[in-house]
């Protein structure tokens, strides 16, 4: 295959199939499609809750399975949704021959969790592009946690690194 030629990512061409289908239905088919791709994101009973070019959510639940004894949703549950969230922007713009991978995270908890939470990862879309066009590399991308309250008791950054898939 010619290097110059990029094929889009499944979740870019999978995107683009639904962008005629009004947001909120677009959002429940790829939470779908997602948790048949990774289980934990379906056991875990998360959904895409927003998505946009520089700007992933995703919702987190409040139900007991995710509960620590405190009553709040686990930190594991939390950085779970922090990953899924990174791990989707960047994947938005990775070519179909990249391989994605999470190298480092890091999340801070400033207070207790109350409520369900909203995990968003940031990050400049033209420059997430420019990056993935090299063969491998790293980016950090910042998330932050938002839970029922409006308060904002987690954020931190995900690593992703991404290379290119051998064939």
């Amino acid at each position: 295959m010619n290097d110059s030629v990029r094929r889009k990512s499944l979740l870019a061409s999978i995107q683009a199939r639904l962008s005629p289908l009004p947001r909120p239905l677009q959002y429940r088919i790829l939470s779908f499609l997602f948790g048949r791709f990774s289980p934990y994101f379906r056991t875990n009973r998360m959904r895409i809750a927003d998505m946009a070019k520089d700007e992933i959510t995703i919702a987190v639940p409040n139900h007991r399975a995710l509960r620590n004894h405190v009553r709040g949703i686990h930190a594991a549950a939390i950085n779970l949704a922090c990953e899924y969230a990174s791990g989707l922007l960047l994947g938005q713009y990775a070519d179909a021959d990249k391989v994605v991978v999470v190298k480092t995270m890091h999340l801070e908890i400033h207070k207790p969790i109350t409520g369900a939470v909203r995990a968003t990862a940031r990050h400049d879309g033209k420059e997430l592009a420019d990056m993935l066009a090299q063969d491998k590399g790293s980016v950090r991308i910042p998330v932050t946690v938002v839970d029922s309250t409006g308060a904002t008791p987690v954020s931190g950054y995900m690593d992703i690194a991404w290379f290119k898939r051998r064939r």
